[in-house]
């Protein structure tokens, strides 16, 4: 990968990783992370799921909703 590609999958990565319930970001992790995020990204691809947990902020709380 670029360093410009590096960058942007580690703003990808820390975005969504509590999300998809992936480890916190290590640089000298990140080809193991990267694996994980591609499979996490395309069993999500495949089936269809959301692995999110339903929550999101209204009006400063957290309730339940479609994401």
């Amino acid at each position: 990968m670029t360093k410009a590609q590096k960058k942007a999958f580690q703003h990808s990565y820390s975005r969504h990783a509590d999300e998809m319930g992936l480890p916190k970001w290590s640089q000298k992790n990140a080809e193991s992370l990267r694996q994980q995020f591609n499979n996490v990204v395309g069993h999500i691809r495949e089936t269809g799921t959301h692995l999110g947990t339903g929550m999101k902020p209204f009006n400063g709380k957290s309730s339940q909703g479609h994401l």
